[in-house]
């Protein structure tokens, strides 16, 4: 099994840009926000899971368990903060939650596993806490 935690507000996998070159065919890539972001959950992954990579190979089938934890608005009352903290004030707002899972998904392909298509079973929530923070769980099934 694979944990880890990155400590840092969660980003959802942004729209790849097209630029057209006169003459020539499009170029589509991966935005820089996007790219850092996969980064550094890359980066945490290989600095808490320094055994083999990739760990798993394309024919184990995976579950991915993410909690992606976002800090409470500072704008929000006292009241309404608690409630967030509670869990009863949930987080429906961008970014969205698959959009978060590609993201980390993204990341893990080629280092936790050979190819993101091997995870066939995906657990994720939104949540509000203190701090901001993506926790990511990878097992066999």
């Amino acid at each position: 099994m694979i944990k880890f935690t990155y400590h840092g507000e969660p980003i959802g996998k942004g729209r790849p840009r097209v630029t057209a070159r006169q003459g020539k065919f499009a170029h589509a890539y991966t935005p820089k926000k996007t790219k850092d972001y996969e980064d550094a959950i890359r980066f945490e992954f290989m600095a808490s899971n320094c055994e083999k990579m990739p760990v798993y190979d394309k024919d184990t089938p995976l579950q991915a368990k993410m909690t992606f934890a976002f800090a409470v608005p500072k704008s929000y009352s006292k009241k309404k903060r608690e409630a967030c903290l509670k869990g009863e004030v949930m987080h429906t707002h961008k970014p969205d939650t698959d959009n978060c899972v590609k993201s980390v998904l993204d990341a893990l392909e080629g280092a936790a596993f050979e190819q993101d298509a091997s995870v066939v079973k995906v657990i994720a929530e939104k949540v509000y806490a203190e701090e901001p923070y993506v926790e990511v769980e990878i097992d066999e099934l």
